[in-house]
């Protein structure tokens, strides 16, 4: 990876993280109620006369195993983001808050930094290289296909 695939990776990654949360939330709220939405499915199978299987409750067990494998990935990342963001200084911090997590345009973040638009981008570039450095660099494992999927969480 060139320099600016790296900078274009980790600005994904750090854009991503809020969502990635979310998306956590939402995945343990949903397993909190997989035993009661499969015992009112079960319950309803057994009620239909002559069903061998409840198409229902299959893909709802089917959501259920793709959630269980996608869980464990978005906490994987999400732990490694809140490790590497705990070395940053609080201007730092404040700065990823700021860009990456609150989406705000370059000249609103550099005004509230205090910063000119050359000292943005000087300062954009050293905390990408740091968290890349923090994560592990290019032989982290997170790079990996299988642990890249969590990039794409919409």
């Amino acid at each position: 990876m060139n320099q600016d695939q790296i900078y274009d990776r980790v600005e994904e990654w750090l854009r991503s993280y809020p969502k990635w949360k979310t998306k956590i939330e939402t995945l343990k709220a949903e397993m909190e109620n997989f035993q009661r939405i499969t015992q009112r499915l079960q319950l309803v199978q057994g009620k239909s006369e002559g069903m061998v299987t409840n198409p229902t409750l299959d893909a709802v067990i089917r959501h259920l195993e793709i959630l269980e494998h996608e869980l464990p990935d978005l906490e994987f990342v999400t732990r490694l983001t809140e490790i590497a963001l705990r070395s940053f200084s609080e201007e730092e911090q404040l700065f990823i808050q700021l860009r990456f997590f609150r989406k705000q345009a370059v000249m609103k973040v550099a005004d509230q930094l205090n910063l000119s638009r050359s000292g943005f981008y000087r300062r954009r570039t050293e905390i990408l290289e740091s968290f890349y450095k923090l994560i592990g660099g290019e032989n982290a494992l997170i790079w990996l296909d299988r642990l890249d999927a969590p990039l794409s969480v919409p």
